[in-house]
């Protein structure tokens, strides 16, 4: 028997009690971890205590429409939601030839706690009319996984995407910038982008960039899927950061196929991946709170 690691709330005293169980009301309550919101329970309504459960674990409604839809139970006893969004994270290679997209992305999956390969083909148009050939690597936060769809249901599909950035380009060009895209068949599925690249085109000279896309995720590599959720429904968190931080499996970088059918990956790093993979790492321990404590459903 230890105290509750958390606080409490000094506008409800019986909180402030870390020797007591969710306030004293054992029967109607659980509180696994010592730290789900309990003064969310006094909600009036099962939508405005999703909306503080949401809130507190920086989750979102499966559909703002139909909030407290996944929450059960009466006020004092709510439980749940046991399905909602989450976020996640992305390290991706795309490569193009005139209006051609292609690629390749590593996805991280906060909502169910897993991560898995894509490959991606598509069309797009940029500011230099497409007359050329580049590479770019890109990461990424995605917003609105679900925690009640595998990765693989939630990712493929078609988006859009929208990326502004800066070059240095004559003929030969070096650049970056920022993005964002959606997806067409769950507009709740969207996210936030960051790209480096090079690019042989027919700019002349140029300072800007701007590039639309609209690609279809096709295919799912299965034998890239790694859960992070244990037997006891615990998740590896350790291992979990662990892979993020040090850009295991990651698609950034240069793969060179060798004679023997296997590849030599030479990884590409730097002081922006390390930042971004940072976050990443922040926006997993969110996700892991939310899973340990909200327990939901498939």
């Amino acid at each position: 028997m230890s105290r509750d690691t958390w606080g409490g709330d000094a506008n409800r005293p019986m909180s402030m009690n870390r020797w007591m169980y969710v306030e004293g009301n054992p029967v109607n309550l659980t509180d696994p971890t010592g730290k789900f919101p309990t003064w969310c329970q006094s909600m009036p309504n099962k939508a405005l205590y999703e909306a503080c459960v949401d809130n507190h674990y920086g989750i979102e409604p499966i559909s703002y429409f139909k909030m407290g839809e996944y929450v059960t139970g009466s006020q004092g006893c709510y439980e749940g939601p046991k399905r909602y969004r989450a976020t996640g994270y992305l390290e991706g290679a795309e490569w193009w030839v005139a209006w051609k997209r292609m690629g390749r992305e590593l996805v991280y999956d906060f909502a169910r706690m897993e991560r898995a390969k894509f490959e991606f083909g598509g069309w797009g148009i940029n500011d230099a009319a497409d007359l050329g050939t580049g590479l770019s690597w890109y990461g990424g936060y995605i917003m609105g996984l679900r925690s009640d769809k595998s990765l693989a249901e939630s990712y493929l599909g078609e988006s859009r995407s929208l990326q502004i950035g800066s070059s240095v380009d004559l003929g030969i060009g070096v650049g970056g910038g920022v993005g964002g895209f959606y997806s067409v068949g769950d507009k709740m599925l969207r996210g936030v982008t960051w790209y480096v690249g090079g690019s042989v085109s027919a700019d002349v000279f140029e300072v800007g960039d701007i590039n639309a896309d609209i690609s279809l995720m096709y295919s799912y590599i299965p034998y890239t899927t790694k859960p992070y959720v244990l037997a006891d429904k615990t998740v590896d968190w350790g291992g979990l950061l662990s892979d993020i931080m040090s850009g295991d499996n990651t698609v950034w970088g240069i793969h060179v196929p060798l004679p023997d059918s296997t590849d030599l990956h030479v990884k590409a790093n730097s002081s922006v991946m390390t930042a971004s993979r940072a976050y990443a790492a922040f926006l997993a321990m969110r996700g892991v709170k939310a899973y340990m404590e909200i327990q939901p459903e498939d």
